[in-house]
């Protein structure tokens, strides 16, 4: 019998989701991959249009033959797409439910929420997000909820009262850079840099970082810090204003922004350390991607990142920047090779092998038929004519009224701009 399955990837934006589009991108892999060898499974993606021609690149993949890519905007009918397309599993691997959270009871939902955040700093998403809050309680009508760690876990049961069993907890794994060599930008060739990865959210505490950087300059004026991470998030933090308070050094400061696996791969390995100066993590995945890369990390035992970091990471239990400079300065320079061993042994036992079975074992509970294969592999093309989108088939799929037409326009023009469908 054909099952169907919907990836919930309308929200889907890697420059803004962090460490969570990771997860999305094996999970759907994952399910590309089912979707080519199991003739009976049909895996259609709800895409944000802004990402849909980007999607097949995003994946790495060479071919999305037979699934079925579908446009979602803030226009497009929920109910009456999902009353058209009956799924028997919807599958959101980024950040909550949205936009299905009014399913009928007999659609099964897998969601994926990887902290409580805005439950546990209510004050940090007020102001700018002051929705986010509803995005959590709807949880509760999940068939099941997949978390990053034991702290995330607890904390969303706490939070929305909700049974142990509906929570599972699937670890992310370091090794998300596999063979890709690494790329450092020219300018940081003959530089010795802090790095932080991190986009501009209030938790990640850019300003405490600032004051850090001004004590170690007073010692050692030739360090460069270096910083990565999204930074359309609406928080109101501005790296420049921060640069200009603090008076930085010319050119110590450089912020590259949203930067390509490989170039990140090379700023771990080439960094003097990691200034993980986050005071709240679901998970804390930049631990683990500057471990398994023999870069040291410098971050406090709060929320997650203990549990994450284990005895592999130099903590600092204090929000005093000298504390801190001391710990890279004095600390750090002792015991630089203890915390490369144990960070290569501990990053080691994280793998997205791991993660990605894990979220098989979650997916075939539900009754969903999924390949034994590796979902990192590229794939070659097989015929599965009977399943892929026509005109004609997405004609029937979508003609409920006049929104859902326009949703079939705007696919077949992105066809005819080069996005695979069949």
């Amino acid at each position: 019998m054909m099952q169907t399955c919907v990836v919930n990837l309308t929200r889907l934006n890697p420059k803004v989701n962090g460490g969570v589009s990771r997860v999305a991108r094996q999970v759907s892999l994952l399910l590309v991959q089912s979707a080519q060898s199991e003739p009976n499974l049909r895996v259609i993606f709800a895409v944000s249009e802004c990402f849909v021609s980007e999607l097949q690149k995003w994946l790495g993949v060479q071919s999305l033959s037979p699934c079925i890519i579908v446009p979602f905007s803030a226009r497009t009918p929920v109910q009456a797409w999902v009353e058209q397309t009956k799924p028997d599993v919807v599958v959101s691997p980024l950040f909550g439910m949205e936009p299905f959270h009014q399913l009928p009871e007999s659609i099964q939902h897998i969601v994926h929420m990887p902290d409580t955040l805005a439950l546990d700093r209510t004050d940090e998403f007020a102001r700018f997000d002051p929705e986010r809050k509803l995005v959590y309680e709807r949880l509760r009508q999940a068939t099941h909820i997949i978390t990053i760690s034991n702290y995330s876990a607890n904390s969303l049961i706490k939070h929305l009262q909700l049974s142990p069993t509906a929570v599972s907890v699937i670890p992310l794994g370091a090794n998300a850079f596999g063979e890709t060599p690494g790329q450092l930008p020219k300018r940081l060739a003959q530089r010795t840099y802090v790095l932080y990865p991190a986009n501009l959210w209030q938790h990640k505490r850019h300003e405490l970082l600032f004051e850090i950087m001004q004590v170690i300059w007073r010692t050692r004026p030739e360090i460069t810090l270096v910083l990565t991470g999204g930074r359309d998030t609406g928080s109101g933090i501005s790296l420049g204003d921060l640069t200009r308070r603090y008076q930085c050094p010319p050119d110590r400061v450089i912020d590259l922004g949203y930067v390509t696996d490989a170039t990140l791969k090379a700023l771990y390995q080439h960094a003097e350390a990691m200034l993980f100066v986050s005071d709240y993590e679901g998970f804390g995945m930049p631990i683990l991607e500057a471990m398994a890369n023999a870069c040291p990390v410098i971050c406090a035992p709060v929320t997650a990142i203990a549990e994450t970091g284990g005895d592999a990471a130099l903590y600092v239990e204090s929000d005093d920047p000298n504390t801190w400079a001391r710990a890279f300065l004095e600390q750090l320079p002792l015991q630089r090779h203890v915390f490369v061993e144990r960070g290569l042994a501990r990053s080691a036992a994280y793998t997205w092998e791991k993660t990605i079975q894990g979220w098989k074992r979650v997916l075939e509970q539900v009754g969903l038929r999924l390949s034994t294969g590796n979902p990192r592999v590229a794939y070659k093309e097989r015929n599965t004519r009977s399943f892929a989108l026509t005109p004609k088939s997405l004609w029937r799929l979508l003609r409920c009224n006049e929104t859902l037409r326009s949703i079939f326009r705007a696919a077949l023009n992105i066809k005819r701009r080069g996005v695979a469908y069949d």
